[in-house]
């Protein structure tokens, strides 16, 4: 009899995807070798009435069942095991153990974004990046992703991370008609933040910092283009930086922290970079930072 037959699977165990081949493989060499499993399983219930649903541990109850004495091991896992009751938030303790625990690529965490989603399209992008180890601008393109597709149904109202009512959609700010006058190309990298950094461009741009305040992305939900002639390529890389620049300038903190869960999110982007490059803007970011490599090596001690 496999075990799925005995206790039914709670939906926040499932959210998380599937370990590779390659690391369940290392799970079962590691339970053959020990002949048992290391870390328990955990049940959960909402109440007494409830019968109890497994909330961490499938693929340690998978990796069991292969032994020889596999139902007698499966067996006594699920009787000695970790009971959680209503108490515990069954989504928050599922991605608290298992996302720190697994090392989840971009696209897998955008899975466990959309099941967080679905289960509960009234909580917040900020509570739901909360659970997912995320942020709320990733998790509003997964939701409107899903939105759009129908798979999750619009909702007025949503709750935050401590458990508030607020508004869905916050009313856009006034369209921002930008200078369309051609400029001339920049000459460098520094030319670009120079043009970028006039006290004009380093204005705050409603289009930016509202849209990340409202948990999008830069542009999204943004006013239509207005009707008339188009800027030029380098006239709207000048804008967005620009744009950036007056983000940082109202919010330094809590651009730079979104910024690194931006970055983190498109990892495997990233990797694809030559290493070269990847070292150079590494060193970059270090001396913006004002950060020494004897200032790592400290921190890491």
């Amino acid at each position: 009899m496999n075990w799925r037959d005995l206790i039914k699977i709670h939906p926040a165990c499932t959210a998380i995807p599937d370990m590779e081949p390659d690391q369940f493989d290392q799970l079962v060499a590691d339970v053959r070798k020990r002949g048992n499993i290391v870390q328990p399983i955990v049940k959960w219930r909402g109440g007494d009435a409830e019968p109890w649903q497994l909330l961490d541990g499938r693929h340690r109850l998978d990796a069991l069942s292969l032994l020889d004495d596999g139902p007698e091991k499966v067996a006594a896992a699920l009787d000695r095991c970790v009971y959680k009751g209503p108490e515990t938030d069954p989504w928050h303790y599922s991605r608290s153990v298992n996302v720190a625990r697994r090392h989840l690529d971009a696209e897998q965490k955008r899975q466990v974004i959309a099941t967080l989603v679905q289960a509960d399209p009234t909580r917040s992008n900020r509570a739901v990046a909360k659970d997912a180890d995320s942020n709320h601008h990733t998790v509003a393109r997964v939701r409107n992703d899903l939105e759009g597709r129908g798979t999750v149904s619009r909702v007025s109202m949503r709750t935050d991370a401590v458990g508030r009512q607020q508004p869905a959609h916050r009313q856009q700010p006034a369209a921002v008609v930008h200078n369309t006058t051609p400029q001339p190309e920049p000459e460098s990298v520094v030319g670009q933040f120079r043009a970028a950094s006039s006290p004009a461009a380093l204005r705050p741009a409603p289009s930016v910092v509202g849209a990340f305040s409202a948990g999008g992305s830069p542009g999204a939900g943004a006013p239509p283009t207005p009707a008339g002639p188009q800027p030029s390529p380098s006239l709207k890389r000048d804008t967005l930086v620009g744009d950036v620049c007056g983000w940082l300038r109202a919010d330094l903190r809590g651009a730079l922290d979104s910024l690194v869960l931006i970055l983190r999110d498109e990892q495997s982007s990233i990797a694809d970079l030559p290493l070269d490059k990847r070292i150079i803007l590494a060193r970059g970011y270090l001396q913006a930072l004002s950060v020494t490599a004897d200032d790592l090596k400290k921190a890491v001690l």
